[in-house]
């Protein structure tokens, strides 16, 4: 029985020890991404309609300039 706990005890502290690398490594690459993101506003692709409407009201505004 006592071998059973043993292992039980380091099965759990291993598990944990991986969560807690993982979580670690996952809060790293978010604070990545946001710094990348922050880095290439205007330029990224998901921003790809917003950037094609504001292209759209510029060129009707120099229409009605021209």
């Amino acid at each position: 029985m006592t071998v059973q706990r043993n292992q039980a005890t380091l099965t759990s502290t291993f598990l944990n020890d991986e969560l807690k690398t993982s979580k670690e490594n996952l809060d790293r690459l978010d604070a990545e991404i946001l710094k990348f993101k922050g880095e290439n506003q205007g330029r990224l692709p998901e921003q790809l309609p917003a950037n094609i409407q504001a292209l759209q009201g510029l060129r009707m505004e120099l229409n009605q300039i021209q």
